[in-house]
């Protein structure tokens, strides 16, 4: 399920499916692919929608609507939905907007460019490993991230509502896309329903990862040839390090809340991999000695301890906005998977929040 970087396209998109006639009137493309493309299935819902299990089917208390448009949505298209009742949450693709109205949203019918309004179902809304675990009746106790449907206004309503119904408040994620709570199987089904969730899936511990990045990136042949040391760049690693080590030319600063902080070894490794200055060991010496780092420590945002500190959104907003930095890295991430995940749809809600080039580890697993 793509989230962030999808608006993204979706504007460029419409910036060339939308042309003038002479005579200055709009004049736009059809769809040329019908179907809604979900994680759960691929339809064209004026032919066939998918069935799902009773238990993840929407009711009245579900207020989460798919809109598709004849083809690529416009401002006036949403404009004339807000007009109609409803607020826009999102989209997906092709030519849909997630919109949150109550009672069943048929009043979108009257909306001219609207094709189709049909429930975002809660089971469209859970991972498939998920699926097969409720249709086996084994779904243990255990943590999960929720992808919100609005990061900015719906943290205290979802909150509240998974303290209702008894789960444990793990991570508010404060600032991030991000929401992760322990729940059991009814609890789970509860969630799927909730209007601030679009997606959930497991949640998992972080592993590191680090290798040779110098000789596998080819500094040593750009230094060689034109001279690069990072001179003039601020980038910034996302873990702990001891920021006056003799091998950083200039001590690195630490961005983020300081709990939970503290120098380890893999993070000496992955900073010296883009900061070292060789003075410890030549053959470690980073891509860019001469630039200017800053560090977070990554257990700051990932440490059951450390839960209520500001999620990877505000820390990375942070470093962007107050510190100029110009890039990030991150050489640790949560279980190897070959899917978009919550953990991605975050990341993507970083790099399109602060327009920030990020590197992030693919782990040592070789495959």
């Amino acid at each position: 399920m793509q989230l962030a970087l999808p608006v993204l396209a979706m504007s460029v998109v419409a910036a060339f499916a939308t042309a003038q006639t002479p005579d200055g009137s709009d004049q736009r493309a059809p769809a040329e692919d019908p179907r809604i493309l979900l994680e759960y299935a691929s339809f064209d819902p004026t032919v066939a929608v998918p069935m799902v299990p009773q238990s993840l089917k929407a009711g009245v208390d579900v207020n989460l609507h798919i809109v598709q448009f004849r083809s690529t949505p416009t401002d006036a298209d949403r404009e004339a939905i807000r007009r109609a009742g409803g607020v826009i949450k999102g989209y997906l693709p092709h030519d849909c907007h997630i919109v949150h109205m109550q009672g069943g949203g048929m009043e979108l019918y009257a909306v001219e460019s609207v094709r189709w309004v049909g429930p975002y179902e809660p089971a469209y809304r859970l991972e498939p490993a998920l699926l097969k675990e409720l249709a086996s009746g084994a779904v243990p106790t255990r943590r999960y991230n929720m992808v919100m449907v609005d990061k900015r206004n719906d943290k205290n309503a979802l909150a509240a509502k998974i303290a209702a119904m008894g789960g444990e408040i793990v991570d508010r994620h404060e600032g991030g896309l991000l929401f992760t709570a322990a729940l059991n199987q009814q609890q789970l089904l509860r969630a799927a329903r909730l209007d601030e969730v679009l997606w959930i899936d497991r949640w998992t511990p972080t592993e590191l990862d680090m290798d040779n990045a110098r000789i596998q990136g080819g500094a040593n042949y750009i230094e060689t040839a034109a001279g690069y040391t990072g001179a003039g760049i601020r980038g910034h690693v996302y873990e702990g390090v001891e920021a006056n080590h003799p091998d950083f030319n200039t001590p690195m600063t630490q961005v983020g809340p300081a709990t939970c902080s503290g120098a380890s070894s893999h993070g000496h490794c992955t900073a010296g991999i883009v900061f070292g200055n060789g003075t410890s060991a030549p053959q470690a010496r980073g891509l860019a000695p001469d630039a200017v780092g800053f560090f977070t420590t990554y257990i700051s945002s990932t440490n059951t301890t450390c839960a209520q500190s500001p999620a990877r959104n505000t820390i990375l907003g942070n470093a962007v906005n107050t510190n100029n930095v110009m890039f990030t890295t991150a050489s640790w991430g949560n279980t190897r998977t070959f899917f978009y995940t919550s953990i991605s749809a975050d990341a993507d809600d970083i790099v399109f929040d602060h327009r920030i080039p990020w590197t992030q580890s693919q782990s040592n697993a070789g495959n």
